[in-house]
């Protein structure tokens, strides 16, 4: 029955009947506990005849996935990741080691990355540097961006330049971008509105910071794109920014977990006008 209702789901094209029908129906999943729904996500996938050749993870998959998480319980899935290590009591997250969170561990100061952390002030973004802190990876990393080997497929650098926007504290319903809006299991809309300013705010600070640091760069040329949970590394909020005239080997191996950012604030968008006009 899972795969069934997930098939139909799969196919269904228009958003607006894709809310409804998703939120009918999801109920009938057996989603027991945080693996049947790290499953249940997997397999809405699977059951995508269309996800192997996406060109990015789309507004329609991550509706979906909102779904499928509101019908397993915004409580549940926070109680779940602060027994795994993943959040304290109070909904901060945790600088673990296990599971490794870089992230939290560089803004913790209990890791010491091999790049500067204040990027953004010497592009004169100080108002910014106290938002948010401008992450790269891994030197190696960096430079084989464009390597088709198999150490470095899929690890690499998305594109010849590959940053990571991180709010300085992303705190629960904002670690991940699967959560944004979702406070807790009673929606709330005053919540979903700042979490779209942040997004807003997010694309707006690193476009400003892409043309800064390469000011040949068009706004058309920037990509921003955050990894869906589970399809994330970390958890910790993190948007890449990427260069559309230089990607890589890697980019195009994970271009179906790539969610625009201008489809996520779409949805959120979209269910912001739902909700608001259920209630008045």
């Amino acid at each position: 029955m899972r795969k069934f209702i997930l098939l139909l789901l799969s196919n269904v094209k228009s958003r607006g009947f894709l809310l409804f029908l998703s939120t009918a129906i999801c109920c009938h999943l057996s989603i027991a506990n945080l693996s049947d729904l790290d499953e249940a996500l997997n397999e809405s996938l699977n059951a995508d005849s269309s996800w192997s050749k996406a060109e990015s993870f789309g507004a329609e998959r991550y509706q979906k996935f909102r779904n499928v998480l509101r019908t397993y319980g915004i409580e549940r899935f926070k109680e779940d990741l602060i027994k795994q290590g993943v959040f304290s009591r109070d909904g901060n997250i945790l600088p673990a080691k296990v599971p490794f969170n870089a992230f939290a561990r560089i803004l913790s100061g209990d890791l010491i990355p091999n790049y500067s952390l204040t990027e953004l002030v010497n592009y004169g973004m100080e108002e910014e540097q106290k938002r948010y802190l401008l992450a790269g990876n891994k030197p190696e990393l960096d430079e084989n961006w464009n390597s088709t080997e198999a150490a470095y497929l899929g690890k690499a650098s998305m594109s010849k330049m590959h940053k990571f926007l991180i709010p300085r504290n992303p705190g629960w319903h904002t670690f991940n971008i699967l959560t944004f809006g979702l406070k807790g299991d009673n929606y709330d809309i005053k919540t979903l509105q700042e979490d779209i300013r942040l997004l807003q705010d997010m694309k707006r600070t690193a476009i400003a910071y892409a043309q800064k640091k390469d000011p040949t760069l068009t706004e058309e040329n920037i990509i921003l794109c955050f990894h869906v949970y589970p399809l994330n590394s970390v958890h910790w909020l993190h948007m890449h920014i990427l260069d559309r005239r230089y990607l890589g080997p890697t980019y195009l191996k994970l271009k179906q977990k790539n969610l625009f950012i201008d489809d996520a604030i779409a949805v959120l968008q979209s269910e912001l006008l739902v909700h608001y006009s259920e209630s008045h």
